[in-house]
């Protein structure tokens, strides 16, 4: 479409015109575009798709050409390829069975044999093992921790060790298995509980660590051929002697030779004699079988003894067979019986008591002994012709005992005589009759008589203590008259056995000195003497009160001495006290710096620990206090 023409002005413009009027641009005017008509369409199209001869092809005939990058299509089908590859190696991994998954599940242990036993009796059990899984197990090793008491004998593999705990298995194919057999003796308390523990140790082929597989059995003694029984008359009259018979027995072979028998004796018996010996308080039997007989299969112990009186009608008398297994004192209670018999009170009660107590006790050189003896007529009808006993036997040395018998104290002034019974011990008897206590002439029915005796026991004066060779009292009494039918009876009381340990002595020294201002300070001293037997694990310790100062001292003669000064507590510690050495003195400052008027104890009683190496028994006992009172 053809522009319009611009219309100049022929007239000149002048100079004020130009300075007024401003010049303004016009833009050319915006060609408007039409949309084509659809011949115009039609004939463009022709155009474009008509072949060299003029003729349009068929367009449904017309094959597509897919055209892109070759580069990046190869990468397109390396990853899809890919993908597909990984998604069917998990499948496989959780879906098919493959040489290299390993399970533990699929690795079988087991222990088989009976749960129930008799005691010592031959036992077989057997440990099976399984590979079921795919991989080869390496290093396979079977270990074996035993119930307590098992004792090995033989087993189908060779061991790998001396304790007969372990077997090398070396490896164990896929699908592989076996078995081991352990033979041995079951030894143990009857119906204790015990366990079997085996581990299969053991590295799968494709793994870099070793694994455990691990099986339990829990067996059980529920019977024994061994047997006590225990004979007793079925009433007791207390203080009369009585018999009573024990005996071991088994009804098959033992295969152990060694067993202790242990009676179980009210606190009221007193043992008069036993065939064989009774030590400490059990016998051994050692079951030896002769060259020319079996092994015997009953063993009998017998014994005589009294029963003191009892507030109990009936009293048990026991009896333990154990199985002594190892060198540690370790055993194993085998058997057990039990029999109760009736205790008749006696016409005549009668009970012997020292320092206050009718069971054995303990003393130490010094000490004096308040022995006291008591009787009562319970029957109907008087009693006549009374005496008392009272026997005592003690360490002696050179026929000297270690009682005082020069500084007794009796009112009835009994009778005394002595005896040697042995080289180490002397016997002492008193012996009290209607001439020295009229009562005993006679006892009328319900009358009750006391006869009461201080005895001490001698110091290392005039006697050389280290070189006794006992150390115990032996003390009980007996009771002689004529019942209502004429005839003769005697009862004795309950036995006391008495302790003599060592005569450790503690003193508390004290030198008060006034220092500047408030202060007082003391001088301390911790003093032990010791001349019997030697101690061994000694300490004393004491508390401390108040505004002070503590110290502590730099050597002490023997032991540690420890001051916890946030508890204000001082103890001395020592580890033995031998024969050699008879006195000991810790001394230590302590300084109070200023008086509390309330305060009355400066240091508390100092509480003395030690034990007899002789004996075997404590010693325990409290020691003098630090007090700020004026006595």
């Amino acid at each position: 479409m053809p522009e319009p023409t611009p219309n100049f002005s022929a007239k000149p413009l002048t100079a004020k015109a130009k300075s007024r009027k401003k010049v303004v641009r016009r833009r050319p005017p915006v060609k408007k575009e039409t949309m084509p008509s659809k011949r115009e369409i039609d004939r463009r199209l022709e155009s474009i798709y008509e072949d060299e001869g003029g003729k349009i092809p068929n367009m449904r005939e017309i094959q597509k050409v897919k055209r892109g990058s070759p580069v990046l299509g190869f990468f397109f089908t390396v990853l899809v390829v890919g993908a597909l590859v990984a998604g069917l190696a998990w499948a496989g991994f959780f879906l098919l069975p493959s040489a290299d998954k390993f399970s533990e599940s699929n690795i079988n242990l087991e222990i088989i044999g009976p749960q129930f036993t008799a005691l010592g009796a031959t036992t077989t059990y057997t440990i099976n093992y399984k590979n079921n899984d795919q991989t080869a197990l390496t290093n396979a090793v079977l270990s074996v921790n035993y119930p307590e008491g098992f004792v090995f004998t033989a087993s189908s593999i060779s061991s790998s060790n001396a304790g007969h705990t372990e077997w090398t298995l070396d490896n164990i194919n896929p699908s592989g298995e076996g078995s081991l057999a352990i033979t041995g003796r079951s030894y143990g308390s009857l119906d204790q509980k015990f366990s079997w523990r085996i581990f299969l140790n053991y590295q799968p082929a494709n793994f870099n660590s070793e694994m455990k597989k691990a099986a339990t059995l829990e067996t059980q003694i529920d019977r024994s051929p061994l047997k006590i029984s225990i004979s007793a008359p079925d009433k007791i009259t207390t203080g009369q002697e009585v018999a009573i018979t024990f005996k071991v027995s088994s009804n098959e072979p033992w295969p152990v030779n060694k067993l202790e028998l242990e009676p179980l004796w009210p606190e009221n018996f007193y043992l008069v004699s036993s065939s064989p010996k009774i030590q400490n308080n059990k016998w051994l039997i050692s079951i030896i079988t002769p060259t020319s007989s079996p092994a015997p299969t009953e063993f009998v112990f017998r014994v005589q003894g009294k029963f003191s009186e009892n507030a109990e009608g009936l009293i048990p008398i026991k009896a333990r067979l154990f199985l002594p297994l190892n060198e540690k004192q370790k055993r194993y209670q085998v058997a057990e019986s039990e029999i109760k018999t009736e205790l008749a009170k006696n016409i005549l009660s009668f009970n012997l008591a020292i320092n206050g107590s009718l069971k054995d006790l303990a003393s130490q050189p010094g000490d004096t002994l308040n022995i006291t003896l008591s009787f009562k007529n319970n029957n109907q009808t008087d009693l006549s012709k009374g005496t008392l006993k009272l026997i005592l036997d003690a360490p002696a040395l050179k026929r000297i005992s270690l009682l005082n018998w020069k500084e007794i104290n009796d009112k009835y002034d009994g009778a005394i005589t002595g005896e040697q019974i042995s080289d180490t011990a002397r016997r002492g008897v008193m012996v009290w009759n209607s001439s020295k206590i009229p009562a005993l002439a006679k006892i009328k029915a319900g009358q009750e008589i006391t006869v009461d005796v201080r005895l001490p026991l001698k110091t290392g004066q005039g006697l050389s203590l280290p070189d006794l060779k006992e150390y115990k009292i032996s003390a009980t009494a007996e009771a002689s008259f004529t019942d209502s039918t004429k005839a003769g009876q005697t009862v004795s009381s309950n036995p006391i056995i008495i302790t003599v340990n060592s005569d450790l002595k503690f003193e508390r020294r004290d030198e008060v000195s006034a220092k500047a201002g408030e202060a007082e300070e003391h001088a301390v001293k911790w003093v032990l003497t010791n001349g019997f037997h030697p101690l061994k694990n000694i300490t004393l310790s004491a508390d401390l009160y108040g505004d002070i100062k503590f110290e502590t001292p730099t050597t002490p003669p023997a032991g540690t001495a420890n001051y916890d000064e946030s508890a204000k507590r001082f103890t001395w510690t020592i580890p033995d006290m031998p024969e050699s050495v008879d006195v000991l003195a810790l001394p230590f400052t302590v300084t109070l710096n200023k008086k509390n008027p309330t305060q009355n104890t400066l240091v508390s009683k100092v509480h003395v620990q030690a034990e007899d190496t002789i004996t075997g028994q404590k010693l325990d006992f409290m020691g003098d206090e630090i007090s700020l009172v004026a006595e």
